[in-house]
């Protein structure tokens, strides 16, 4: 074959991901395909477990810790602590 045509498509974007550890039902990394805010981390990792403190939450970023306070946001108060996830950010439900 001289000029062969090949088509590529992407199915699933994989190589980015965030981390979340502590008290929710299925920890682990989760894939960022798409925008993903620190709300609905926890809601894809299954829920808060019976002892969670869902006012404590935080975000590691590199050196940088951004505090979120779960039951607030959902309150709509203080929404400028919904950040939006970076690949490599780990979320920490004490």
């Amino acid at each position: 074959m001289n000029h062969p045509e090949v088509n590529v498509q992407v199915a699933t974007v994989e190589s980015k991901k965030y981390f979340i550890s502590g008290e929710v039902l299925r920890p682990g990394a989760f894939p960022l395909a798409v925008p993903t805010r620190v709300m609905e981390a926890p809601i894809q990792a299954g829920g808060f477990l019976d002892f969670a403190k869902t006012k404590k939450i935080y975000v590691l970023r590199g050196s940088t810790k951004y505090n979120f306070n779960y039951k607030d946001v959902s309150k709509e108060k203080r929404q400028e602590q919904n950040i939006l996830l970076e690949n490599g950010d780990t979320i920490f439900v004490p």
